[in-house]
C-alpha cells in the first residue's frame, strides 16, 4: 500500500499538538491571573508602554475581584493635583490582618504609568469634582494585572474633551466606577454641564493647561 502522508507529517502533527497544549496552558494561567497578559501581547493591549513596578501589584485582583475603591489607595485623587500612590501603611492595613502575614516591602517607590509632558498642568481633583470618571482616562484598570496606558494624552485629545465635555460627564458619585459608562444622552449631558457649572468656552485657553 503506498504511503499516504509524507514522513514529516508525524513531526508536524506532534508540533501542532504541543503548540495547542501550550496555548491552552497559557490561556488558563492568564485567566487565573498568574500571568500578566501585558507580558504576552503588545499592540493588542497597549502593554508595550507598560511601566515595570517595584512590587507585583495586581489591579485586577484588588480593584476587580476584591472590589477595593480607587480612593482607598489613591487618597488625594478627589482633592489634589495628583491622585497619590498608596503608602506602606495603606497596604499594611489590609495585609497585616492576613494569616499568615505576608512580607511587605517597606521601600516601595511606584513608577508613574504615563508622565505628563513638561509644562503641562493637570489637576485630578478638578476633573473628578466635575464628573469625569477615572476610566475616561485610565481605562478598565479593574481588568489589568499591570496597568498600562490605554490612550495618548495628546494636546488635541484634551482640547476635544475641553471643548465638548458633556459626553465624558457622569452623575455625582459615579466618578469612581472602574468600568467606563456610556456617554449620557444629549439632554442629560447639557443638564450635567449646568449642574457642575462647566463653561466649555472657558476651557480651551492656553493658561488652563499651561501655567
Amino acid at each position: 500500500m503506498p504511503q499516504l502522508f509524507p514522513r514529516r507529517a508525524d513531526t508536524i502533527l506532534r508540533a501542532a499538538v504541543a503548540l495547542a497544549v501550550l496555548a491552552l496552558v497559557l490561556a488558563g494561567l492568564v485567566a487565573r491571573g498568574v500571568i500578566d497578559p501585558a507580558r504576552l501581547t503588545g499592540a493588542a493591549t497597549g502593554a508595550q508602554a507598560a511601566v515595570p513596578q517595584p512590587s507585583d501589584f495586581s489591579h485586577r485582583l484588588h480593584a476587580g475581584e476584591i472590589g477595593i475603591g480607587c480612593r482607598m489607595c489613591h487618597t488625594s485623587v478627589a482633592k489634589g493635583p495628583e491622585a497619590g500612590y498608596p503608602q506602606q501603611w495603606t497596604c499594611a492595613s489590609c495585609h497585616l490582618a492576613l494569616d499568615p502575614k505576608p512580607e511587605l516591602d517597606w521601600r516601595v517607590a511606584w513608577n508613574r504609568v504615563r508622565p505628563l509632558q513638561e509644562g503641562v498642568y493637570f489637576h485630578h481633583g478638578i476633573h473628578v469634582a466635575r464628573g469625569i470618571g477615572c476610566a475616561t482616562c485610565h481605562g478598565p484598570v479593574e481588568t489589568m494585572i499591570r496597568v498600562f496606558p490605554v490612550r495618548e494624552f495628546t494636546m488635541q485629545w484634551c482640547l476635544d474633551c475641553h471643548r465638548d465635555p458633556a459626553p465624558a460627564l457622569g452623575p455625582p458619585g459615579a466618578q469612581f466606577r472602574t468600568a467606563a459608562a456610556p456617554p449620557p444622552p444629549a439632554h442629560e449631558g447639557g443638564a450635567l454641564l449646568a449642574l457642575y457649572g462647566i463653561e466649555p468656552s472657558r476651557l480651551d485657553h492656553c493658561y488652563v493647561c499651561h501655567r
